[in-house]
């Protein structure tokens, strides 16, 4: 029977196989093998209510790639019912394994075996799968009709083992029957036996399966009986349906070489079954011997393998000088029970066979210098080396390969100071092997000192063990001891469980004898200790060194500042030239595309804001994000593009940058102030948070800055004096604005003039382009029909909150917020002449006296330019020709 695990996706430990056997189905004790190699069931037991035999299996680790199998013999209990259909169940698990997050359960696994058992004359024979010369062993030999039918006489003969019998028996000598035994017989069947040459007996009975042709039988119990060569159990006529007959026959090898096999079967007859049975019930044993082999070297290079340079012990001492075999259940019983002491084995040899005895021998097929060997039944041995050619104090024996990759069943633990080494049944155990070294020189050291992070592991920065030749066989072992004692002390990985004194075990690099502390990171506190290092090889030699730590806390630090571009500008993302001047300070490089610290946009206009984010602190930062944007006031305009929590940077190493110019301030109808905080998670060098101010909370750090923009809404108004003596708006002028007074025009500065609305404005104009602050020039270039042109260009500012003013203009240019649309830079204007009143008695008048009136005019324009000139301001009323006209402010 062949169970195969099958793991999958993850490796399995301590995996246990457990085999159902129902009632009627029979384990062969001894006859199970784990890849290749005899394994005993850690329980076997047997429900009595049931009859059903639980057989437990301990496996071990058993990886992904694994294609061991259990096999085992089973037979039919003759007693059972025929025809019948038993299940073999068997399960896989281990309480080892990876769990179900959800249920907590590990993995299982579960099949079942069929096994048919039609109508037939059934014969069985059963024994253990291996034995050993000196160990008594016994068959099993059943016959029973299941045919469902009487049928007449039958006879089974058993040809017991020899060397040429055809069956594959070797190896084999003096095989005595030591016991006979009838444990139930209801075919009433007569045991015989014969002293036949073996040879003949087999040669007969292929005649004649009955074995009643040609050869003497002797009625009785064939147990202590010199030269019984087989034996026969002979039941009368009617051998009827259901009769049963079993007995037990324990035998003794006088001799069986490693490697020999015991084959057996039974021929037989009976009268009515429609053949005879030739070779059935197969039962197969092997020597249970094993090699038990491995080397003994000088590993001058203390590598504990084989290299170039080490050199063989010629003839090594190697001696078993303990232990015990396991006894005839084939378990080990710890040295108890029925296990044998090493020194009752028959045979054995306690010492190894090497040199030219072992060539002879023929145990390994490469026998080389400094190889040895012993032959040994199952069990587990004290193998030693001997300490002879050990130079003492100077030398020492070690086992090869170190205990840790020591493989199962390979020897664990193999030394010079007796530990066992388990040897299973026909199963080699090699690479026993022995290594003598010399002992390591003493370590120099330094003492040094350094700097840690809080929180960073005390790996320290400069070796404070020099070892120039490590050696990689020492357990290297030590502690550190601060002073100041530190009674504060956090362990994240819990590895210096020592808080008052902060101890921590550590290893030296095998190849560069760095120090290499085992204690994972200490929260130390800030400041300077003194670490007494004491270190220890396997030896027990010690040295130490001192070693200064100053414990400097983290400093990590996110500067963070924002910038702002009218989207009427060239607002693309700046280069890494831009990106320079702008952690500077100074926006106007090349390629800032437009970014400032502080701008303005026209009222309804779009502003996009840019967040520069650099890392100024000494640890890279990671999971980098805007943690908050937000305008004041709050309705200033509408806030799009920038979702709070967008991640900006998984990781922003010391001294990168990193910047967003996702957000958009759009239909700006008030100046704004725009306030961006972002935060990351400050990391040391290995990628793990470093701990923070308070280490019951995760450390963030942030960095919040604010820009600001001024909405600009201005406007210019022409208002002049009409007839009802009022003060109202004029049509009929255009404007321009100029960057100076000698007419530069103001780069993409527009004035046009405000239509639509009801009523629709009359002579308003609104100026777009303007930054503030500023200072700008207004022209006049039409003024309205019968209406002067200012004289000259007016300067008017802009300053940074959008307020506009005329300074040191003239009187009749004025600027004012007016509710309702913003500020307003009014020019009032009066005509020349001003037309009559709706109604009045027309200008025939005026035609008449322009004659007479002519050198008056024009005395009276000159004077009037010449009061403009000098007060820029003026009045002229005209009243009807049926009336005087009065001379106003001039």
């Amino acid at each position: 029977m062949t169970v195969t695990p099958s793991i999958t996706h993850v490796d399995a430990g301590n995996v246990t196989q457990t085999v159902l056997l129902p009632k009627g189905v029979v384990f062969q004790t001894g006859s199970a093998l784990w890849g290749g190699e005899s394994i005993t069931p850690d329980s076997a037991v047997t429900d009595p209510s049931t009859g059903v035999t639980t057989l437990v299996f301990a496996l071990g680790d058993v990886p992904v790639s694994s294609t061991k199998v259990l096999t085992l013999r089973t037979t039919l209990d003759p007693a059972l019912a025929f025809p019948a259909t038993p299940t073999v169940t068997a399960m896989i698990a281990s309480p080892d394994d990876v769990r179900d997050p959800t249920t907590g359960d590990g993995r299982t696994a579960t099949d079942v075996l069929n096994v048919n058992a039609p109508k037939t004359v059934v014969v069985t024979k059963s024994g253990p799968a291996v034995t050993a010369a000196g160990d008594p062993f016994t068959y099993t030999v059943s016959w029973s009709n299941r045919t469902g039918n009487s049928l007449g006489a039958g006879w089974f003969v058993d040809v017991l083992p020899f060397v040429g019998d055809g069956r594959g028996t070797s190896g084999l000598s003096g095989l005595t029957v030591q016991g006979f035994e009838i444990v139930q017989d209801s075919s009433d069947a007569v045991v015989q036996y014969t002293t036949a040459a073996s040879a003949t007996v087999k040669a007969q009975i292929a005649a004649d399966p009955s074995g009643e042709t040609g050869i003497s039988w002797t009625t009785g119990s064939p147990a202590g009986v010199s030269g019984v060569t087989a034996i026969r159990f002979a039941v009368p006529d009617p051998f009827e349906n259901a009769e049963l007959g079993v007995a037990h026959l324990t035998l003794e090898a006088g001799a069986l070489s490693l490697n020999g096999q015991i084959n057996n079967d039974i021929t037989g007859k009976v009268t009515g079954w429609e053949s005879p049975l030739i070779g059935v019930a197969d039962a197969r044993i092997t020597s249970s011997l094993s090699v038990l082999s491995g080397n003994v070297y000088r590993d001058l290079d203390r590598s504990f393998s084989r290299t170039p340079g080490d050199t063989a012990v010629e003839n090594p001492v190697v001696t078993i000088a303990g232990g015990w075999a396991f006894g005839p259940n084939g378990v080990n019983d710890g040295g108890t029970g029925d296990d044998v002491p090493y020194a009752q084995i028959p045979g054995i040899n306690t010492t190894g066979l090497v040199g030219q005895d072992l060539v002879d021998a023929n145990l390994l097929a490469s026998p080389a210098t400094g190889d040895y060997a012993f032959v040994v039944p199952p069990g587990v041995y004290d193998v030693r080396y001997s300490s002879d050619g050990v130079t003492s104090g100077a030398e020492r024996v070690v086992v090869l390969p170190p205990l840790a990759t020591n493989p199962a069943k390979k020897g664990l633990g193999v030394g010079s100071t007796g530990t066992k080494v388990p040897v299973g049944a026909a199963s080699p155990v090699e690479h026993q092997d022995f290594g003598v070294q010399a002992r390591p020189d003493l370590p120099t050291v330094a003492d040094d000192a350094g700097v840690v992070r809080v929180g960073r592991s005390l790996v320290l920065s400069a070796n404070p063990i020099v070892v120039p030749d490590p050696d990689p066989g020492d357990v290297i072992d030590g502690l550190v001891d601060l002073t100041p004692a530190v009674t504060e002390v956090t362990y994240p990985l819990g590895a210096f469980g020592d808080q008052a004194a902060a101890r921590a075990a550590f290893t030296v690099d095998r190849a560069t004898g760095e120090v290499v502390f085992n204690a994972g990171k200490a929260s130390l506190p800030v400041g300077e200790y003194v670490a007494t290092v004491v270190w220890t090889d396997a030896w027990g030699q010690t040295v130490s060194s001192a070693y200064t730590v100053t414990v400097e806390p983290y400093e990590p630090e996110l500067t963070v500042s924002k910038w702002v571009c009218a989207t009427g500008t060239d607002c693309a993302d700046p280069d890494e030239g831009a990106l320079d001047d702008l952690l500077e300070g100074d926006p106007g490089g090349d390629g800032a595309g437009g970014w400032v610290p502080a701008g303005s946009v026209d009222a309804g206009g779009d502003v996009r804001w840019l967040v520069l984010l650099h890392n100024t602190g000494d640890t890279d930062l990671e999971d980098v994000r805007l943690s908050r944007e937000e305008l004041s006031p709050a309705g200033a305009a509408t806030l799009t593009g920038c979702a709070v929590d967008d991640l900006l940077a998984e990781t922003l190493p010391v001294g990168e940058v990193a910047f967003t110019t996702d957000c958009v301030s759009e239909d700006a109808v008030a100046t704004h102030t725009n306030t961006a905080e972002v935060s990351g998670t400050p990391v040391d060098a290995d990628g793990e948070p470093v701990p923070g101010p308070d280490p019951e909370e995760p450390w963030l750090v942030s960095g919040e800055a604010s820009a600001r923009v001024t909405v600009l809404s201005v406007f210019v108004e022409k208002l002049a004096v009409n007839a009802e003596n009022e003060l109202a708006p004029m049509a009929g002028s255009t404007w321009e604005v100029w960057a100076d007074a000698s007419g530069t025009p103001a780069d993409g500065v527009a004035v046009s003039e405000v239509t639509g609305g009801d009523p629709a404005p009359v002579g308003l104009f609104r100026v777009t382009g303007l930054t503030a602050p500023g200072a700008y020039w207004l022209v006049e270039t039409q003024a309205p029909a019968g209406f002067n042109l200012l004289a000259e260009p007016v300067r008017f500012t802009v300053d940074a909150d959008g307020a506009v003013a005329v300074p040191d203009g003239p009187s009749n240019v004025e600027a004012a917020e007016v509710e309702g649309r913003g500020w307003t830079v009014q020019v009032e204007d009066v005509p020349a002449l001003v037309l009559p009143v709706s109604g009045g008695p027309g200008d025939g008048w005026v035609r008449a006296l322009s004659v007479s009136l002519v050198l008056t005019a024009v005395a009276a324009t000159a004077v009037l330019w010449v009061m403009r000139v000098r007060r820029r301001r003026y009045r002229v009323v005209f009243i009807g020709p049926s009336g005087s006209w009065t001379r106003g402010e001039g």
